[in-house]
């Protein structure tokens, strides 16, 4: 049985959590969720491998570079069926919703801090300037060094994925003599990492400067992970921190988004999603026939 604790209660967002009734509830709760979770991951690899076997038999029907690479690995060798629907999982489950949160969060943010939009704003304007039509190439994102700031300080109070699991392939002695054996799956809180008071100062405070060149030199490389950490963190880190950047950045180009004065209540699920969604007022820019802001919800989908 799952121990009935707060820390539980607290993770799940059930706060009334106190008879065995509803523990057995949510017994029941889970054991369904996982049961249908199973029953979309099979038909989802069915269509994988279904697509991989139509695209490669009995040949590819396209021999150039890019097709050429696909299925196999870094040797040259065909993929097998499990390491195929590990990477479709990658793609399809890890790389689309992680990053339309994380875009949302960030307008959030700004709609509620003017002064660092403003400044965001600035720095896409005076980057673009004399530009037609306004496109950001790829030596451009490593020129908005305070919109990334807005990024990675958005991304610390509102991580999109708030754990992960990772399994110990060897016995890890902790600095306070236990051990945790070979084999054992360990829960690694992404956001009481992010929110924990002894490693940050104001912790549900939105301040992009924790992430100056000067702040981000002292900090752990373990107090920031919404990638997660090691060896093992998200591939496609680098891809979704340029995608968030160019949204962002011709977003706030051409568009203003204030607060409709709603503070918005996380809401943890397998993604961080707001409760009633994330509703801002949005005003295009130098557009003179625009009779003001107009409410608009933001999809973190």
């Amino acid at each position: 049985m799952l121990p009935d604790s707060e820390w539980l209660s607290h993770q799940l967002g059930l706060k009334g959590l106190g008879s065995g009734g509803s523990l057995v509830l949510l017994l029941l709760f889970l054991a369904l969720s996982t049961w249908m979770m199973f029953q979309i991951l099979v038909f989802v690899h069915k269509y994988y491998i279904n697509c991989q076997q139509l695209r490669c038999f009995p040949q590819p029907p396209l021999q150039n570079w890019f097709f050429g690479h696909l299925g196999l690995d870094e040797d040259g060798k065909p993929l097998s069926d499990k390491d195929i629907q590990a990477e479709a999982d990658t793609f399809m489950f890890e790389g689309y919703d992680t990053t339309a949160s994380g875009i949302s969060w960030v307008l959030y943010n700004l709609a509620q801090h003017q002064e660092h939009q403003d400044h965001c704003r600035q720095e896409i304007q005076e980057l673009l300037r004399g530009r037609q039509p306004n496109e950001i190439k790829w030596d451009d994102l490593s020129q908005m060094p305070f919109l990334s700031m807005c990024i990675k300080e958005s991304l610390r109070l509102y991580p999109p994925v708030v754990t992960v699991v990772r399994c110990c392939t060897k016995d890890i002695q902790l600095p306070d003599g236990h051990i945790i054996p070979k084999g054992i799956s360990c829960l690694v809180n992404i956001f009481g990492t992010h929110h924990n008071p002894t490693v940050w100062t104001n912790p549900e405070v939105f301040n992009p400067y924790r992430f100056d060149s000067n702040n981000s030199q002292k900090m752990s490389p373990l107090a920031f992970m919404p990638f997660s950490a090691g060896p093992r963190n998200c591939i496609g880190k680098n891809f979704a921190m340029a995608e968030m950047k160019v949204v962002l950045a011709l977003t706030l180009l051409h568009f203003r988004v204030f607060s409709d004065g709603y503070l918005s209540q996380r809401k943890p699920e397998l993604i961080l999603r707001a409760k009633d969604g994330l509703w801002l007022k949005v005003e295009p820019i130098l557009d003179p026939s625009s009779p003001g802001p107009h409410l608009a919800k933001v999809t973190q989908e």
